[in-house]
């Protein structure tokens, strides 16, 4: 797995375990949770959690089949724009407040 890949995410903002999650999508292509689990080392308690969370922030999608659920990852240029307009957005809005008085 690609440290230093996982290191770049959780500067972003994910958490470890969303970074890991992320990564083996990235690396390995869409997945079940339990496999994603195993080849991340996020604790299996813990993969529905944390996919769950990626899925909100937009990293990945699921889909229901006849089996396990399916998790695909978005293109890290799509996601990483996504995280892009969302940081501007803060720092606008932030800038604004402080030209306002209204920290």
């Amino acid at each position: 797995m690609l440290t230093s890949a996982i290191d770049r995410l959780v500067a972003l903002g994910l958490s470890e375990y969303e970074a890991r999650a992320y990564v083996v999508l990235l690396e390995d292509g869409p997945s079940n949770g339990l496999r994603i689990a195993d080849f991340s080392g996020v604790p299996r308690s813990q993969i529905a959690g944390v996919l769950e969370s990626l899925e909100l922030r937009g990293a990945v999608v699921s889909r229901n089949g006849d089996g396990p659920r399916i998790f695909t990852d978005i293109c890290a240029d799509d996601f990483l724009n996504k995280v892009r307009r969302e940081y501007q957005s803060r720092i606008a809005s932030f800038s604004a407040s402080l030209t306002g008085g209204q920290l």
